[in-house]
């Protein structure tokens, strides 16, 4: 008698491992599932404040928004037609520079930089007819080649960041700073959040500017 209760003990014991066991087949790998890709990315956006760009196709390079400080997010939306999709530099390009006809979108970004060009040109020109002044004053001379070789150190940095870009496999990219802020138009016919975001870190690394001052926008091809 004793035995076959022990037995039957036994069975007992045997049954519910083995539906604990199965239960933790099943269930287990569902509370262990790795983050997917979408959730890394939002994780990277919130750590250096992101875009979210959106992926439908669009005629002109989409405007990314200002970042919510609150929320810290930022979304890209699509210009407007009668909206410039570049920065307006007509007022700051030099003499009577004049950009040829893009047909395409490679002579457009050719475009983009021949004219990123000319400012700065315009903007070394005017440093330089300071530090050459015979009438300028030793601190007007002293901080006219500190702004050259600002100028010349940022424009290096920029076309760092556009071979970078392309190098990650954009067809073309052209990057444009005025004053503290900063626009970056890449070719390529949809843009990903996660894709932006590495964009921004890109700038913010050679550049040294913050997130909430950069502008992810691009053209398609």
């Amino acid at each position: 008698m004793i035995l076959r209760k022990q037995t039957v003990w036994l069975l007992t014991m045997l049954a519910v491992m083995v539906v604990l066991s199965g239960y933790y087949l099943v269930k287990g790998p569902t509370d262990q599932v790795p983050t997917s890709g979408n959730q890394q990315a939002v994780q990277k956006q919130e750590q250096i404040s992101g875009v979210v760009v959106e992926s439908k196709q669009v005629e002109q390079a989409p405007q990314a928004t200002p970042v919510d400080a609150k929320n810290n997010k930022q979304e890209a939306t699509a210009q407007p037609a009668n909206t410039p999709a570049t920065p307006d530099l007509s007022k700051q390009t030099a003499g009577n520079a004049v950009l040829p006809v893009a047909d395409t979108t490679s002579e457009i970004f050719q475009g983009y930089k021949m004219k990123r060009e000319a400012q700065v040109q315009q903007q070394k020109d005017e440093q330089l007819a300071i530090m050459s002044n015979a009438d300028s004053t030793p601190q007007a001379v002293a901080e006219a080649k500190a702004k050259y070789e600002e100028l010349s150190s940022q424009d290096n940095a920029t076309m760092t960041v556009e071979e970078m870009l392309k190098a990650s496999g954009y067809q073309d990219a052209v990057v444009f700073v005025q004053d503290d802020k900063v626009t970056v138009i890449v070719q390529k016919d949809k843009l990903s959040a996660n894709e932006a975001v590495e964009i921004i870190a890109h700038v913010k690394q050679h550049l040294n500017v913050p997130a909430t001052n950069i502008n992810v926008q691009f053209k398609s091809s």
